[in-house]
């Protein structure tokens, strides 16, 4: 019971979907984590679906475009597009010298630039008619190495013991190997430039933002949707 209440609290933090849940402060973090996981499978049937229906109703490449590219932040509360958000301005600001002053507008700056790459990335899936189901691949992938990622943490390892960290950390990495056999068996080598593309596109920013030394969720979120944007565009570059 404990394990499928933290499950619907996950849901209730990563989605805007609304379970009965605890408070989140008395679930177990672990859980909240690992939560991630079947939330981005969720939110990648519903992404595939969405542009399955879309498609069939023959709607233009760009309104097609646009739904796809703002769907998975606003199904997911913006939450992950937030530290995205956060962490940009805060590494732009520190690149410059600023403090605090600025930070509003390189936020808006920094989401501009994101959704106008997103945008065109999803255009050029959309006209060159790529395989639907990697768009269900990607949600669940990027969840995995976010999770990855707030495990290593230095902070988050002092929140539990090691053995029952090291426990969630084997299964993880054993989810991440079956993400990425499925990934490429179904969609072949265009599977395999996926995962590899958005590996990059996480682990890079992860090294610049933990240098800045801000709270975990918003390191995640902005190499979560980094990973996203770059695995899209590297589809679109190749194609």
């Amino acid at each position: 019971m404990n394990l499928i209440s933290s499950m619907l609290t996950a849901f209730t933090m990563y989605t805007r979907i609304n379970f009965p849940h605890k408070d989140f402060a008395k679930t177990d973090s672990r859980y909240l984590i690992m939560g991630m996981i079947p939330v981005g499978f969720f939110i990648g049937v519903i992404w595939w679906f969405v542009y399955s229906l879309l498609a069939v109703f023959d709607i233009p490449a760009m309104v097609l475009a646009a739904v796809m590219s703002v769907f998975p932040h606003w199904f997911s509360g913006y939450i992950h597009l937030e530290g995205y958000m956060d962490m940009s301005a805060e590494i732009i600001a520190r690149q410059r010298g600023q403090g605090n002053d600025g930070k509003n507008s390189l936020n808006v700056i920094s989401l501009a630039v994101l959704m106008l790459i997103q945008f065109a990335a999803f255009y050029q899936f959309v006209t060159t008619s790529q395989e639907p189901l990697m768009l269900l691949f990607v949600p669940i992938f990027s969840r995995e190495l976010a999770a990855m990622l707030i495990f290593m943490m230095p902070t988050f390892m002092g929140n539990g013991t090691s053995k029952s960290i090291a426990e969630c950390t084997i299964i993880l990495v054993l989810l991440i190997l079956a993400t990425v056999i499925a990934c490429i068996v179904t969609v072949g080598m265009r599977g395999a430039l996926l995962i590899i593309s958005m590996l990059i596109g996480f682990i890079l920013p992860s090294v610049v933002a933990m240098r800045s030394k801000l709270p975990g969720g918003d390191t995640a979120g902005y190499s979560l949707t980094l990973s996203e944007t770059i695995g899209f565009v590297a589809l679109a570059i190749i194609y």
